[in-house]
């Protein structure tokens, strides 16, 4: 495994917090955008589609499918089973801190892909297009996979265990055997949520056989080779996961989405903080930061949004220490 962010600090937890100066307001720095892309296109019932065409196309290897028609045989398809987004807004710079899992991100995944200078395809390094993000809820799993997205300029679909199971027999493969088509059409970025619900381990005594068909369909979608779709995959329990899943050649890269240490939790600050009226200084930062060791960015996020209503309710004009030390507290009750 690899180090990542996920270490905490050992600072000791500050007592008091630092003067205000009421002087003069101002915001810090970084951002986020909450607002969720609408989807490209929507479909107009919930039936399974039927993606088996009439004819082949001449020259065409249907081998490469095994037993499917051609992938390319689809092109033009406009009555998408699932609802595609458009490429996420969210970027790197508004996800606080984390610094180490942004570079390695960086470097394995999406400068291969990019390959703006043909160096990596001159060295014929293969592309990765298999990702796993685990670490505990909270920490931003579900934010780098849009940002990711976001960085290689594909279209995205977020999906979990509901979008993807059905009561009837043999129904389930069929609905993810369809995502992977559409996805291959899109280019896509597929995000598998909470992986270990749907990749769970074979043969043990909580396993059905239409568990362990699920598990093969995905295994054999993510096995496939020459394809224009990367499957992220995260998950908070990454020891229920089939090992198989996990294997070289299905998830070429793990990173580890750990709690926030110091630094990052000041970073999240600041991008919560952003054009928020306060007048808090780089101390009184790193007082919250000191005080909310063991957060995650969810719940700063969350706390910060409480201090906002805290300061609406006394008709305030600015965030204020107390309203985040009245909202820490509320947190904790």
């Amino acid at each position: 495994m690899s180090k990542t962010e996920a270490n905490d600090d050992t600072e000791s937890t500050d007592a008091d917090p630092p003067m205000e100066d009421d002087s003069k307001s101002k915001n810090a720095d970084g951002g986020a955008n909450n607002e969720k892309p609408e989807p490209t296109s929507k479909s107009t019932d919930n039936d399974t589609i039927d993606f088996d065409p009439t004819s082949k196309t001449e020259g065409e290897d249907p081998s490469r499918w095994e037993g499917d028609e051609p992938i390319e045989n689809f092109n033009g398809y406009t009555d998408w089973e699932y609802n595609w987004e458009s490429t996420p807004d969210k970027r790197f710079e508004d996800i606080g801190g984390y610094e180490s899992v942004k570079e390695r991100l960086e470097k394995k995944v999406i400068k291969p892909h990019k390959d703006e200078k043909g160096l990596y395809d001159h060295f014929n390094i293969d592309e990765i297009d298999g990702v796993l993000f685990h670490g505990p809820p909270g920490t931003g799993k579900t934010l780098f996979a849009r940002a990711l997205a976001n960085e290689l300029n594909r279209t995205f679909i977020e999906v979990g265990q509901a979008d993807l199971t059905h009561n009837h027999i043999n129904k389930s493969p069929q609905m993810i055997k369809n995502l992977f088509m559409e996805a291959e059409l899109q280019r896509a970025v597929v995000l598998i949520d909470e992986a270990d619900t749907l990749l769970t381990k074979r043969g043990t005594d909580n396993s059905h056989a239409e568990d362990s068909k699920i598990t093969n369909t995905f295994l054999t979608w993510l096995t496939k080779e020459n394809t224009t779709y990367i499957v992220i995959l995260t998950t908070n329990f990454k020891e229920n996961m089939d090992k198989a899943a996990l294997r070289n050649g299905r998830i070429d890269a793990e990173f580890e989405i750990g709690l926030p240490n110091l630094e990052a939790r000041k970073k999240i600050l600041k991008v919560k903080l952003l054009n928020v009226p306060h007048s808090f200084t780089d101390d009184h930062i790193r007082y919250f930061a000191k005080n909310l060791k063991g957060k995650t960015g969810a719940d700063i996020e969350s706390l910060i949004n409480q201090a906002k209503f805290i300061a609406v309710e006394r008709e305030g004009r600015k965030l204020i220490v107390e309203d985040v030390q009245q909202a820490y507290v509320e947190m904790e009750d």
